[in-house]
């Protein structure tokens, strides 16, 4: 990891080993003290920025906890790459994926707004259910009016509770 983020392996490995034996900069007992009441990524980037092991440890505590995300990355890839785009690069696959990624985000913060009202489905504690679009409507409340198998009427607003509910 330290080649890809341009670091000294070196300078990085000796770091390593003077944290793994508590020498150099890690020597501080108020070092470690802090180390117990901070969250880890406060203490790497706030009490050890100079120090070469930093970036890479960083990077670590600030990666996704499970593998799910690079999975759902994979399995896209996989959806990208077909028998069918064999051919194609992998420079072009990754573009590919990274639209394909950006889309679903656009998709997912894309809100239309109907201005309609919304049916709500009350409770009356009858055993048939009571639609509204506005509570200061008059409401169905006689119970002469219940929906019955005889009935024809293709109205929603008489609704058996037990028709709703399986």
């Amino acid at each position: 990891m330290a080649r890809s983020l341009n670091l000294d392996v070196g300078k990085v490995t000796a770091n390593l080993a003077q944290l793994r034996t508590k020498t150099g900069f890690f020597s501080r007992n108020s070092l470690w003290d802090s180390a117990n009441s901070t969250h880890p990524v406060i203490w790497w980037q706030g009490l050890c920025t100079s120090q070469p092991l930093m970036p890479i440890a960083s990077r670590i505590l600030n990666g996704p906890p499970s593998s799910a995300s690079s999975e759902r990355n994979w399995s896209l890839h996989d959806l990208i790459h077909t028998s069918k785009r064999n051919r194609l690069s992998q420079d072009k696959i990754q573009k590919l994926v990274a639209i394909h990624s950006n889309l679903v985000i656009n998709e997912k913060q894309t809100f239309i707004y109907d201005a309609r009202p919304v049916p709500l489905l009350e409770d009356t504690g009858k055993d048939y259910a009571v639609l509204s679009v506005h509570e200061d409507e008059a409401e169905i409340e006689s119970e002469s009016d219940a929906w019955s198998e005889e009935s024809n009427s293709d109205s929603d607003e008489n609704i058996p509770l037990s028709a709703l509910v399986k």
